[in-house]
């Protein structure tokens, strides 16, 4: 019996873990969808617009991204053709499950770095 015990504690906690490593997952898939609605916008205006920056690092925020960076992204505007770059660095929340011993799970709030570098051509 005592066996079975342990497989289900077991199953358990890796599921919990594997619960919380998706949520980060999520996360970075939705900072790379803002990412790319962005950079489709760069393409057709040229350069990113401070409007349009505020409102990337706002939505980026609204998914729980703090620390959100913006060097080395195209801010001027290029000619039709030229390279624009789009380049995010940011940290995302992410819960950390530690084990102590068998049966006392912590959890406790640790921040993995984003980053982001996308570039295309402007069709402005």
């Amino acid at each position: 019996m005592l066996p079975v015990l342990l497989g289900i504690a077991a199953v358990s906690v890796l599921s919990i873990m594997y619960i919380t490593y998706m949520d980060v997952m999520d996360k970075r898939e939705m900072a790379f969808q803002i990412s790319r609605e962005y950079l489709l916008r760069m393409e057709t205006e040229g350069y990113l617009t401070d409007e349009a920056a505020e409102k990337m690092i706002s939505e980026l925020e609204e998914i729980g991204a703090t620390n959100i960076n913006l060097a080395g992204t195209t801010f001027s505007q290029v000619e039709y053709g030229d390279k624009i770059i789009l380049n995010i660095e940011a940290r995302i929340p992410m819960d950390e499950i530690v084990l102590t011993n068998l049966f006392n799970i912590d959890s406790r709030k640790i921040y993995q770095k984003l980053y982001i570098n996308k570039s295309t051509t402007a069709k402005n």
